[in-house]
C-alpha cells in the first residue's frame, strides 16, 4: 500500500511526540488515510467506491420524458425542485439542452469529500491527502481522474 508520511525511530515519537520530525497526529492521520485508500482502491472496491458519471445522457432523457405523468416529482406550481439541484446549459446553436448532474458525474465519494470540507473544514488537509491518495491509487484507466472530478465538482458547487 501507499504510504502518505512515515516516521523513523519510535523511541523518538515516545519522547518527543514526533516522528521522524513529523507530529504524531500528521503520523496518524497518514496512517489512516493510506489504509482507507487501500481499502477504496482495492480491486474488489474500487468500482463500489469510485464509481462516477450518468452513463448515456439520450437514453435517461428519454427514460424522463417517457411514459405517464404518473411519477414526474413535480410541485405544485408545476416545477421540478430537483432542477433547481442540476446545472443546466443550453447550447445557443441548436435548441437542445443537456442536464449535468455534477453529484452523479463527479461520484458519491467526490461528493461526500467535498461535502465534509464545506461542513467541516479542520480536517482539510485530511481531505487532501485522500483526494490525493485515491488519485494515484485508482486503477485506471476505469477509475482514473479522482482528483480532477473533485475540482470539477467543486467549481460547479461556486458557480
Amino acid at each position: 500500500g501507499m504510504m502518505i508520511v512515515g516516521g523513523e525511530d519510535e523511541g523518538d515519537a515516545t519522547r518527543s511526540g514526533h516522528a521522524g520530525g513529523v507530529r504524531a497526529v500528521v503520523r496518524a492521520i497518514g496512517v489512516n488515510v493510506s489504509d482507507l485508500v487501500e481499502v477504496l482502491c482495492g480491486p474488489s472496491n474500487a468500482e463500489l467506491f469510485l464509481k462516477f458519471g450518468g452513463g448515456d445522457a439520450s437514453k435517461e432523457e428519454e427514460e424522463d420524458n417517457g411514459g405517464d405523468d404518473t411519477n414526474n416529482n413535480e410541485d405544485e406550481d408545476g416545477t421540478n425542485p430537483e432542477n433547481n439541484i442540476k446545472n443546466n446549459h443550453q447550447d445557443t446553436n441548436s435548441a437542445t439542452k443537456a442536464i449535468i448532474n455534477a453529484t452523479q458525474e463527479s461520484g458519491p465519494l467526490a461528493t461526500l469529500l467535498l461535502s465534509c470540507a464545506y461542513g467541516l473544514p479542520l480536517q482539510t488537509p485530511s481531505y487532501a491527502a485522500l483526494t490525493l491518495g485515491v488519485d494515484v491509487e485508482a486503477p485506471k484507466p476505469s477509475h482514473g481522474g479522482f482528483a480532477a472530478r473533485c475540482l470539477a465538482l467543486g467549481m460547479r458547487c461556486l458557480g
